[in-house]
C-alpha cells in the first residue's frame, strides 16, 4: 500500500510539470522554424533597352536584337 501511495504522490507532482516543458518545447521550435525563413527578394528589372542606351532614352524593341529609336 506505501508503494501504491509513494507512486501516487510521485505523479501527483511530475504530472503538471510535463504540460509546461510539451508547451516551452513547442514554442521553441515554432521560434526556430520563423528565423530560418528567406527574405523575399524581387528579381531585378528587364531592361528597357539596348545596352548602349543612355537612361531616360527611348528605344522600340523589333526583334532579334534590333532596335529603333522612338525619336523618329
Amino acid at each position: 500500500m506505501r508503494r501504491l501511495l509513494a507512486v501516487v504522490a510521485f505523479a501527483v507532482m511530475i504530472v503538471p510539470l510535463l504540460p509546461a516543458d510539451a508547451a516551452q518545447a513547442q514554442r521553441q521550435q515554432r521560434t526556430s522554424s520563423q528565423q530560418s525563413r528567406q527574405t523575399y527578394v524581387p528579381a531585378p528589372a528587364p531592361p528597357t533597352g539596348p545596352p548602349w542606351a543612355g537612361p531616360n532614352q527611348c528605344w522600340m524593341d523589333l526583334g532579334y536584337g534590333r532596335w529603333e529609336s522612338c525619336d523618329r
